[in-house]
């Protein structure tokens, strides 16, 4: 036998299992009913204490076969609130993953005021024995106390009953009272074989509130030795000497049968283990495997041909468990299932086509199947390289197959590959003959042309052929122009999805029409007319040719393009003050000139040699007229406004004589200073030099030594400024 095997279980929100494996010894069993919570207090009223729960031991008769025990660990309650209003009730201990057996909960304190809330009911803790199908024990939960109302204690709950000789389904414990005025709530029942009864509400100086009853406790088929109370969560204890136990053998993850195929190997895998303490001291396998650990392990055996059926043996030196396993082993399939390539439809003539990838499935371990393809189709395994030879498949294997379309238009052509006794058809199937007839299109006709002007059709789409086909010349000398390309009254090509435009020079006569025909690939001809204006029109609408400023001086500037509208008819272009003139991007030239409708108009003239000058001329188009103004900078002006030095007579010989100081304004830019007769300058008070620079705003001195003859003269010139 193993040594003695002692299993805790806690309360858990689910049920929890254990296998008791049969010609176990002493197996006892302890088991402990949730406790009840405390009330919530008030002021002067302290809460109501939470019943204990019962706790029972009990031995099991000894029984030859294995057995299941299933436990649901009751927990403690939830305590009530205190000094809360309208609230505050504790809940009820759950009997762990029952549906019943549940304590009640607490009653909630007073609406008004603030009472102490009623405490749960502990949840019972039950046992169910599947060698009897029926509950054999029920251990009760404690009551919930009361809570706490004004100078008024809440009541304590009730303990768990005693161990009584009848049990069945657990019950849950009845719900406290809740408080409607003010006052502490009742506290909620144990629940249990007989469930307790939750409180009632307490009042405000008097009135206790009640503790909820403990919930009954009962028993059947054990025996009980003893039995006392619980002040915590529920619990179960299960003590005994088990013998040796196998606590599963399986193949594969799998009991009592498995299948495998032909050849393939297989996982046993075994368990001499209850709970954490292992029952055996020796195990073995048959079939030739031999001596195996104990504990929870796991072997690979195989490959295997037949099947097979191996028994573990374990033992403890005393007692034998013995289980088995069958590895059923059937043949490896040779029939891959059902594929399908995609076919190929409207392909090109005469062109290698190849299908996607299928991947073979169906067949069984390590069976190879045979490829082939028939009219002329080539085949490829797993990427390899295409060829019409015979080749081989396994499960898994990827197959592609490549063939070259029919050189003729609606014609398919097929090929039959073969894996193995599975065949599949794969088909390409040519294009139809390509149309040469566009889609419909038409050119909108104009009227009232403007004289003298390339006029541009409306833009169309050639829609409908399949292949380029010729666009003729257009009639009349009109062009044409190809999905944007170059006008010329050539023939064309055209492909399908491109554009086609036409365009022509309108005559110089009012009312002139021209006409012209063209056809696109098999199409009947299509027209075009233009029609010249029946009044001329050499009135543009209002333009406006934008100032320049910030010119350079003495530099040919041109003005912004201007685009002339308005007119059906050329009209004349002059301008004054020499300004030349560019239509429509041409060369610029004298004045005058002659423009036609939405071409587009520029002037130039040289600007001023004056820094802050300007130059102007007057644009007339028609009968309207802009003036052009032409602004040059004042950025860079060294010259400055005009400046004069006070001589000075009757000076003495030979002495430094300073010149009256001068403001300098009227320049932009650091204007130079040069000075002659050996004459020094000062610039804006500083040092006393020969040469230097000056800004706008600063001041300028000179000064020269006079001459060192009586009534002699001295003289200098200062320039500032180039």
């Amino acid at each position: 036998m193993a040594g003695s095997i002692t299993l805790t279980y806690n309360y858990s929100p689910q049920a929890q299992t254990i296998t008791v494996p049969g010609g176990t010894q002493s197996p006892t069993i302890t088991v402990a009913g949730g406790k009840g919570g405390s009330g919530g207090g008030d002021a002067g009223g302290t809460p109501g204490g939470g019943g204990a729960g019962r706790v029972g031991t009990f031995t099991i008769p000894q029984r030859s076969e294995d057995y299941q025990l299933t436990f649901y660990v009751g927990d403690a309650a939830s305590n009530g609130i205190g000094c809360v209003a309208g609230t505050g009730g504790g809940g009820g201990g759950d009997c762990g993953g029952n549906n019943d057996g549940d304590g009640g909960n607490g009653g909630n304190a007073g609406g008004s005021g603030c009472s102490g809330g009623g405490a749960g009911g502990g949840g019972a803790s039950a046992v169910f024995d599947s060698f009897v199908n029926a509950y054999t024990v029920v251990a009760g939960g404690g009551g919930g106390g009361g809570g706490g109302s004004w100078n008024t204690p809440g009541g304590g709950g009730g303990t768990a009953g005693t161990f009584v000789t009848a049990v069945g389904t657990p019950q849950d414990g009845g719900n406290g009272a809740n408080k409607s005025g003010d006052g502490g709530g009742g506290g909620g029942g144990g629940g249990g074989y007989n469930s307790g009864n939750g409180g009632g509400p307490g009042n405000d100086n008097g009135g206790v509130s009640g503790g909820g009853g403990g919930g009954g406790s009962g028993y059947s088929t054990y025996s009980l030795t003893s039995q006392s109370t619980n002040n915590g969560a529920g619990y179960v204890v299960v003590t005994f000497t088990a013998p040796a136990s196998i606590s599963y053998f399986k193949a594969n993850d799998q009991y009592p049968t498995t299948t495998i195929t032909q050849g393939e190997t297989v996982v046993l895998s075994w368990s001499t283990n209850l709970g954490a303490t292992n029952t055996a001291t020796s195990a073995s396998i048959n079939q030739g495997v031999g001596a195996v650990s104990t504990g929870i392990q796991q072997i690979i055996v195989g490959p295997l041909n037949v099947t097979t059926q191996y028994t573990l043996t374990a033992t403890d030196g005393s007692t034998t468990d013995t289980e088995s396993v069958t590895v059923q082993v059937v043949a490896p399939d040779t029939t891959a299932d059902a594929f399908a390539f995609a076919n190929v439809t409207d392909a090109s003539l005469s062109t290698l086509y190849t299908s996607s990838a299928v991947t073979i499935s169906g067949l069984g371990n390590g069976i190879s199947v045979n490829v082939n393809a028939t009219n002329g189709a080539e085949t490829s395994v797993n990427g390899g390289a295409f060829s019409t030879s015979t080749k081989t498949v396994t499960n898994g294997s990827t197959l592609a197959v490549r063939m070259t379309s029919s050189a003729s238009y609606n014609t398919g052509k097929s090929t039959t590959v073969s894996v193995g006794s599975v065949t599949g058809v794969w088909s390409i199937t040519t294009s139809s003959p390509p149309s040469q007839n566009p889609n419909p299109f038409s050119f909108n006709n104009v009227t009232d042309a403007s004289l003298q002007t390339y006029i541009n059709s409306n833009i169309v789409t050639i829609t409908g052929i399949t292949q380029a086909v010729t666009v003729t010349s257009p009639s009349n000398g009109f062009e044409s122009s190809v999905n944007g390309g170059a006008f010329s009254t050539t023939s064309k090509t055209i492909n399908n999805g491109e554009t086609l435009q036409l365009r022509v020079l309108t005559s110089n006569v009012l009312g002139d029409s021209k006409n012209t025909a063209i056809t696109v690939g098999d199409s009947a001809p299509v027209t075009w007319s233009v029609t010249n204006v029946l009044v001329a029109d050499s009135s543009p609408e209002f333009f406006n040719i934008l100032d320049v400023t910030g010119a350079a001086v003495s530099t040919l500037t041109n003005s912004n393009p201007i685009t002339i509208t308005g007119i059906n008819v050329p009209a004349t272009v002059t301008t004054t003050n020499g300004a030349q003139i560019s239509v429509n991007g041409g060369a610029f030239v004298n004045s005058p000139t002659t423009i036609n409708n939405n071409q587009t108009l520029r002037v130039r003239l040289t600007s001023s040699a004056d820094f802050g000058g300007v130059v102007s001329t007057n644009v007339t188009v028609g009968n309207l007229t802009d003036t052009w103004n032409l602004f040059t900078t004042t950025a860079g002006d060294t010259i400055p406004d005009a400046f004069t030095f006070i001589n000075k007579p009757n000076q003495a010989p030979s002495v430094l004589i300073e010149s009256n100081t001068i403001l300098i304004t009227g320049i932009t830019s650091p204007s130079p200073i040069s000075i002659t007769g050996g004459a020094q300058i000062s610039i804006n008070g500083g040092p006393w030099v020969t040469s230097g620079n000056i800004n706008n705003g600063e001041t300028l001195k000179v000064r020269i030594t006079s001459s060192a003859t009586l009534g002699g003269s001295v003289n200098t010139q200062i320039s500032v400024g180039n």
